[in-house]
């Protein structure tokens, strides 16, 4: 009959119904929305943000004291900040070698996750510690004896870093700790505790500390002389920079056997070139500028570094580990690039008299 199918018919026929009828589920739904919390965040986000701006504007040589005065509310934050990231399993944020990294990180997986409300209450004890900070600067400049030897000591130490002997001692330093701080956050997850150092690294601090004290007490003298601080300047960062070496050393020969083979070698070596020219190039560029360079660049960059180090913390192999190393290194060039802009023509280092 016209209207009967056929066998063949019949047989796709009941293949599509067996299609249909085998289509996969809707995928899974997501953790409930934290509308309270999204409430909380909304209203405290553009606040810790703006007192995050207030504090890097602050001159370093304060921000730096304050810091030391009241660092134990930065351990606890910091603490706190580590616990919420172990209970929402964002350990991949820990990839990136700087605070305001690891806080973009962290932020944006919070909210990935639904856990803003958790992530406002960790924002209000930042602020807390923040405003702790902001306090001791402000009080600085309140008691004019001190504030007055604290503001010449900041102004000596600044011009000290227009000279070159001054420039290349205190960016020496620098980009030693940025290469440990970017090599121990390339270690797989089962290594991170690696290269602490122990006894020895602090019994070296504690003599680089008492040179940097020696510099210190330099700068604060009503008869200061700039060639006696350059040498003592020297001195410390000589002592600073014997403490890392170790620490590089052991940092690289561990990686040797997670991935940085010496193929591999020659993305950290572009890595170190480009933080040490990123030192010169910060130099010259005023704090509160430096900091949003780095910052920007910091995030700009952060899926990239944050995916190619969970594909590697997964599989450290070469292919792995070169694609993590290239990532960092187009974070640091995106940073360098962004300094060398805010340098005006004229602020290369001067020579030393």
């Amino acid at each position: 009959m016209r209207g009967s199918l056929s066998g063949c018919q019949r047989y796709v026929f009941g293949l599509v119904l067996a299609g249909c009828a085998a289509a996969p589920p809707p995928p899974a739904a997501g953790p409930p929305r934290d509308l309270e919390g999204e409430k909380q965040l909304s209203s405290v986000e553009g606040e810790h943000d703006a007192m995050t701006a207030k504090l890097a504007a602050v001159p370093e040589h304060d921000r730096e004291l304050c810091e030391f005065r009241v660092g134990d509310c930065e351990i606890v934050v910091k603490d706190q900040r580590d616990e919420l990231m172990t209970s929402a399993d964002l350990s991949e944020c820990h990839v990136m070698p700087d605070a305001a990294g690891v806080m973009h990180c962290m932020s944006d997986g919070m909210v990935k996750r639904r856990k803003q409300g958790a992530l406002a209450s960790f924002y209000s004890s930042d602020m807390t510690c923040m405003q702790t900070v902001l306090s001791c600067t402000d009080e600085l400049g309140k008691t004019a004896e001190d504030a007055a030897v604290m503001v010449r000591a900041g102004t000596r130490e600044e011009e000290l870093r227009k000279v070159s002997r001054g420039a290349a001692a205190q960016s020496a330093m620098a980009s030693a700790d940025d290469e440990v701080a970017y090599l121990r956050a390339t270690l797989p997850p089962s290594q991170k505790s690696a290269c602490d150092g122990g006894d020895e690294l602090e019994r070296c601090t504690h003599d680089a500390n008492a040179a940097e004290d020696r510099f210190e007490a330099e700068l604060a003298k009503d008869d200061f002389h700039q060639d006696a601080a350059l040498t003592l300047l020297e001195q410390f960062a000589k002592a600073h920079t014997a403490c890392i070496e170790p620490q590089l050393s052991c940092l690289s020969t561990t990686l040797e056997s997670h991935g940085l083979y010496p193929e591999a070698k020659k993305w950290v070596a572009k890595n170190f070139e480009t933080l040490e020219h990123r030192e010169e190039a910060g130099a010259a560029v005023p704090p509160g500028a430096r900091s949003k360079c780095l910052n920007q660049a910091s995030k700009a960059h952060q899926s990239q570094i944050v995916g190619a180090y969970v594909a590697y913390s997964h599989e450290s192999v070469l292919f792995f580990r070169m694609q993590l190393d290239k990532a960092f290194l187009a974070m640091h060039e995106s940073q360098l690039a962004c300094l060398k802009s805010h340098a005006s023509p004229g602020s290369r280092t001067a020579s030393s008299k």
